[in-house]
């Protein structure tokens, strides 16, 4: 029987899907979008970052005791969701931002590079969190570079 922490921690269905982490993200896209068409500022969008992430925090170690776990289950997504989020922040949204930063979010969560990989050896949700916002950090550099050097063609 699954908790509520496993269900948010897993975003009901979604974590049981194929691709889980890809699908959340994609998700997130959904929440970025509407936040860019509210006008949401910079300063909101980093407290609600903040809270989600001490949520997730929360959640994910509830879930992983629920689920008897310490590793990172790829049915747990919540990290995507706050990962996707994190490369967005402070940055123009339009269809062509939120794909590149999107693809570049996934690459970077799948790949691991660049000690990426050695985070997810960390127990717990911390490593379950930390690998996703290196991989966001990595992908909202990257994407900002983008932005510099082709903000014509991307703007």
């Amino acid at each position: 029987m699954k908790s509520i922490w496993t269900t948010l921690a897993t975003l009901g269905p979604v974590g049981y899907m194929r691709a889980p982490g890809t699908c959340a993200s994609a998700l997130t896209l959904i929440v970025v979008y509407v936040f860019n068409m509210l006008h949401i500022s910079s300063s909101v969008y980093a407290a609600t970052l903040t809270l989600a992430l001490i949520a997730g925090w929360l959640i994910i170690t509830k879930a992983l005791r629920h689920l008897k776990r310490s590793d990172d289950p790829k049915e747990i997504v919540f990290d995507e969701v706050l990962g996707c989020l994190l490369t967005f922040f402070a940055v123009p949204i339009n269809w062509l931002t939120l794909l590149i930063g999107f693809v570049l979010f996934r690459f970077f969560d799948i790949a691991k590079p660049f000690g990426i990989r050695s985070l997810e050896k960390i127990k717990g949700a911390w490593g379950i969190l930390l690998d996703d916002l290196a991989a966001a950090l990595y992908s909202a550099f990257a994407l900002r570079l983008l932005l510099y050097f082709f903000h014509d063609y991307i703007l």
